[in-house]
């Protein structure tokens, strides 16, 4: 039997590694440390979202991209959120079949409005399948804290 030869793995972005480590981490430890779970898992998703949206270009064309994705997600995600805490079950399902057509709709007119269109839809998904206890405001902001913590982590 002749063993397979190993293939060393190629050095990443390490700065970026880091970031993405931290801007996972941090809302969650948080999250723990105050008892408030739901909006810090929220918070977390949006920065795994600008994370995997962060990339070399020069910051202002990153802030834009990560602006722009994260702003699409949090109205997705208050759209979802409404739908849910109407307690009408048929009420999420219209909701996501909107969002879909707008986010087909958005994600024609380029790049960055294709990926902004995707994340209006993932969004409204959440929203509409995670209840989130407080005011309707709060899942919102978590998911922009989430995305702006990567911002303010890719200025370093």
């Amino acid at each position: 039997m002749k063993a397979s030869p190993v293939v060393p793995l190629a050095p990443g972005p390490l700065a970026a590694a880091v970031r993405g480590a931290v801007a996972l981490a941090v809302p969650l430890l948080v999250g723990v440390r105050t008892g408030a779970v739901v909006p810090a898992v929220i918070a977390g998703i949006g920065a795994l979202w600008g994370v995997s949206h962060d990339g070399p270009d020069p910051y202002r064309l990153r802030v834009r991209r990560l602006a722009c994705t994260g702003a699409s997600a949090a109205v997705g995600l208050l759209a979802g959120e409404l739908a849910l805490r109407s307690g009408r079950p048929a009420a999420v399902t219209v909701c996501l079949v909107a969002t879909a057509l707008l986010a087909g709709a958005v994600s024609l007119r380029g790049r960055l409005a294709s990926v902004s269109g995707m994340h209006l839809l993932l969004g409204a998904t959440v929203g509409g399948g995670i209840p989130v206890p407080g005011p309707w405001w709060q899942a919102p902001l978590a998911l922009l804290s989430g995305v702006g913590l990567v911002v303010v982590l890719s200025a370093t």
